[in-house]
């Protein structure tokens, strides 16, 4: 299967930001990518954390949302994106929503960890899940899990999404900078792909919101594609002999005692 990484620095204006990401998305499908995974708040970034998401919020059948599955529809193409969901309070989820290549809405995954930590308060302005359930859906035969940002740092729940069936991992970020940060970003990504024996994808917002960095990191932990602080795709070819392969190699879930 042919997976594209986004790593696309959105604005303020959502508009602009929506007719990036049609480019980026009819770039994959030219490309012959049957999937794009685009990085956290890419409907809207606001400066800092404020009311401001409230008001740019819609639900998923609004504007945004009904304009991307258009596009995946015209360019036959699975799109995974993040917008910000309207929750009938104050505070909207931080919502990825995946789109299958006819256009329909498959599913959607709330943001299960609010990034209240490095100096930094989500819950103050964003919802956590109402339902803390991993969203997995199937695609070349691979079962690909939908996770958030912050929910990296929580291998728990990365191995709730591999005991359920997962081979690939997705995290959309906006990861912010801050001490030690890029190198914990790209180790995570790396430990949940050796832990799990699966590909694990990072797409991330670049500067000056966040660091840059999307990567695909393959079962074994090689790193099968960066970009570092511009705006760009990564299109790869993902294989389930390699999956298969590497779980021979090390049957590390196989020989779990817990």
């Amino acid at each position: 299967m042919r997976i594209a990484l986004c790593q696309f620095t959105a604005g303020q204006d959502k508009q602009q930001n929506l007719q990036a990401v049609t480019r980026w998305i009819e770039d994959a499908a030219a490309q012959g990518a049957e999937l794009i995974v685009l990085p956290e708040y890419a409907m809207y970034t606001p400066l800092e954390p404020s009311l401001e998401i409230l008001e740019q919020a819609e639900t998923l059948d609004g504007e945004f949302v009904t304009a991307l599955r258009k596009t995946a529809r015209d360019n036959s193409i699975y799109v995974v994106s993040n917008v910000f969901e309207l929750s009938g309070t104050d505070r909207p989820f931080n919502t990825s929503v995946v789109i299958t290549d006819e256009g329909e809405l498959h599913g959607f995954y709330r943001k299960v960890h609010m990034y209240d930590a490095f100096n930094y308060c989500e819950s103050e302005h964003l919802s956590e899940s109402d339902d803390p359930q991993p969203l997995i859906f199937s695609l070349g035969g691979f079962n690909i899990g939908v996770q958030i940002c912050y929910d990296l740092r929580f291998p728990e729940w990365a191995r709730t999404y591999v005991d359920q069936g997962a081979n690939v991992l997705l995290y959309s970020a906006a990861w912010p900078g801050g001490p030690r940060k890029e190198d914990h970003w790209k180790t995570m990504l790396r430990s949940r792909a050796i832990e799990n024996t699966v590909y694990v994808a990072g797409v991330v917002q670049g500067p000056p919101l966040a660091i840059g960095g999307t990567m695909l990191v393959d079962p074994f932990g090689s790193l099968d594609g960066e970009l570092t602080y511009e705006d760009g795709l990564i299109v790869r070819d993902i294989s389930l002999d390699r999956v298969g392969r590497v779980r021979e190699l090390n049957p590390s879930l196989a020989n779990r005692v817990m």
